[in-house]
């Protein structure tokens, strides 16, 4: 396992990254297009959501041809591009789409400042998080804050497995000769950067971040969807993931 932690180089981190973040892209300007009349945060987050759903999706398609290989996921990006191309071609609506001007982006910035600073604070604090606590390489083996008994193991071998036999539906890594009986797409993205050369710990940790992200805008547009008002909406967002309960009394004892 230090082994495949330390495969991989920084070209390969950039690499698997550009990847990650075209498809990103993609998704974000496939809602652009798809939900024109829907607030900003919300086409953020649809097409962020929609990235990550079409990195997994779009290259498993090809892998069946082709294999879990570069070939696939440089197909999956080119479809990605003709389908915006095709989009942008014959839209239905006579305004092609735009990226937000500086005024949309300084109102969007003032409606929803209070979830701004909110978000931003908590996430730098799971991204230090997961950085201190997964992964770490040290002298009596690995160290990790997560479940380190069999669910990571498990994790890290499916991910290394896909890339690795490159045959699709891939198979248990355990048990060769019987397929992976697992929904394995939420590994693949993981799977997919590791292909292009990104360390084991980065492929791992990378999409980590945006899920987080995704998971915290989705509950503030669930929010202010439902209570109407911005400032409510981030009341809600604070005791909903600040809220640890009692739990730690257990500990005093």
């Amino acid at each position: 396992m230090n082994t495949l932690l330390h495969t991989g180089s920084v070209l390969g981190d950039l690499t698997g990254t550009v990847l990650f973040l075209y498809f990103q892209g993609c998704g974000i300007l496939f809602t652009g297009f798809l939900l024109r009349k829907k607030d900003m945060i919300t086409r953020l987050l649809c097409g962020s959501v929609l990235g990550s759903v079409l990195l997994m999706w779009v290259p498993a398609l090809f892998s069946f041809l082709f294999g879990f290989t570069k070939l696939s996921h440089i197909l999956a990006a080119g479809l990605c591009t003709l389908i915006l191309f095709l989009l942008d071609l014959f839209r239905v609506e006579s305004a092609p789409y735009h990226l937000p001007s500086r005024e949309n982006m300084v109102a969007f910035v003032k409606k929803h400042r209070i979830f701004l600073i909110l978000c931003s604070i908590t996430f730098i604090l799971f991204a230090y998080m997961l950085s201190t606590h997964t992964l770490l390489v040290k002298q009596d083996g690995l160290h990790t804050g997560q479940c380190s008994y069999g669910d990571i193991n498990f994790h890290l071998g499916v991910i290394t497995g896909i890339s690795i036999q490159q045959t699709f539906p891939p198979e248990y890594t355990i048990s060769p000769g019987h397929r992976l009986c697992y929904p394995f797409l939420c590994d693949s993205i993981s799977s997919s950067l590791y292909t292009f050369g990104a360390s084991l710990r980065y492929a791992y940790m990378f999409p980590m971040y945006f899920a987080i992200l995704q998971v915290m805008t989705g509950f503030y547009c669930f929010a202010c969807t439902w209570l109407k008002k911005a400032s409510t909406a981030c009341l809600a967002w604070f005791l909903f993931f600040y809220n640890g309960g009692l739990g730690f009394l257990y500990f005093l004892d």
